[in-house]
């Protein structure tokens, strides 16, 4: 139940927390907080079975475990797919229809992966990845109602499930959930990392970092219910064991991330973000891309004159967003270093805007 880190603590910490990563380390730690729960759901329900005796051949055990990962990964990838093509040709006018088909999607898929004996979890990741890979109308609107809608549920579900925890009961485990807190926290992970890690050739910086950031949240919690839902006999001891163990761990690593990750030298330079931000919303995939740069001083365009720039054919300026201030291109409007500009291009014409301007800021 506590092996897997939770993606919503993760990433409350990195992005809510704006603790800027090397992007090998900050990546891996994401990814991997992403695709381990279908992994943790799938152990714990194999292990309630057992416990229920409700499994009786160890071989269909063994089994079932990379059935559930390819089968959940398979009706994934294929609504995922679906789902960009549904997108692309589906006309709706109402733009708030659109997050409503997107998490329709992944109910569905979850349903099917689920029914089809795979991991709906690992269904849903899958499909969202696919969806987001791809030019799909309305993608910036999309990424901000969904970024909304997790950071609502996971709120609600720590709301939800702290009530379901009495705190005169976790004195009776508080030793043994301090015990595994710190084995978890000091070897386990740690161990589990390096042994995972090390053919991809990690230093061992970035391997010490990533071990310690093994942040646990409500999906341990949530795991914790399965058993006294089954009525296995001492769940109840081991839902607030669980509890226990999330509390100490997001106390342990979670407060000291941020002065690892500067022990370690492992953060780089925080883009400011810009004042204004500048987007196009639309019903249909159009095509041409609105990117905004941050201009450093080490880029080509920096200091010079818009009329001296020799951009690419149907490319454009459209905003320059200096400090609190908004200004309209023209020929004799100079690039500054701290700059906030906003390009339209070609998708074609992308790799000559990222050698004139640097990396497009994230979206």
């Amino acid at each position: 139940m506590v092996s897997s880190t939770d993606a919503a603590a993760v990433f409350a910490v990195l992005r809510g927390g704006r603790l800027s990563l090397k992007p090998a380390v900050g990546r891996t730690v994401e990814v991997e907080s992403c695709i381990n729960d279908p992994m943790a759901v799938i152990l714990t329900l194999t292990l309630i079975d057992i416990l229920a005796a409700r499994e009786g051949s160890w071989v269909r055990i063994i089994l079932s475990v990379p059935i559930q990962l390819a089968v959940g990964a398979g009706v994934g990838f294929a609504f995922g797919l679906g789902g960009r093509w549904l997108l692309s040709r589906v006309r709706i006018q109402a733009t708030g229809l659109y997050p409503v088909l997107t998490i329709s999607l992944a109910f569905i898929a979850f349903g099917v992966a689920t029914l089809a004996h795979g991991s709906g979890f690992l269904a849903v990741f899958i499909c969202a990845v696919v969806l987001g890979a791809g030019r799909i109308p309305n993608h910036a609107g999309l990424a901000r109602v969904h970024d909304s809608l997790a950071w609502l549920s996971q709120v609600g579900m720590f709301l939800m499930l702290g009530l379901l925890v009495f705190p005169s009961q976790l004195l009776d485990v508080a030793w043994q959930g301090l015990g595994l807190a710190l084995f978890l926290a000091f070897l386990g992970r740690p161990l589990a990392v390096l042994l995972c890690l090390l053919p991809f050739r990690y230093r061992a910086d970035e391997l010490t970092y990533i071990g310690w950031a093994g942040l646990r949240g409500a999906v341990p919690i949530v795991l914790a219910t399965f058993p006294v839902l089954a009525e296995v006999r001492g769940a109840l001891d081991v839902f607030n064991l669980v509890f226990f163990i999330v509390v100490a761990s997001s106390i342990i690593p979670g407060s000291t991330l941020r002065y690892a990750a500067r022990r370690l030298g492992l953060t780089v330079p925080e883009r400011p973000t810009p004042a204004a931000v500048l987007e196009i919303n639309s019903t249909y995939s159009l095509k041409g891309e609105l990117v905004s740069f941050h201009i450093e001083p080490t880029v080509a365009v920096c200091d010079a004159l818009l009329r001296d720039i020799e951009f690419p054919r149907g490319s454009a300026v459209v905003l320059i967003v200096r400090g609190r201030e908004l200004i309209a291109p023209r020929g004799d409007t100079a690039i500054r270093a701290g700059d906030h500009v906003y390009m339209f291009f070609q998708p074609e014409d992308r790799p000559m805007m990222e050698l004139l301007f640097g990396s497009p800021e994230a979206g």
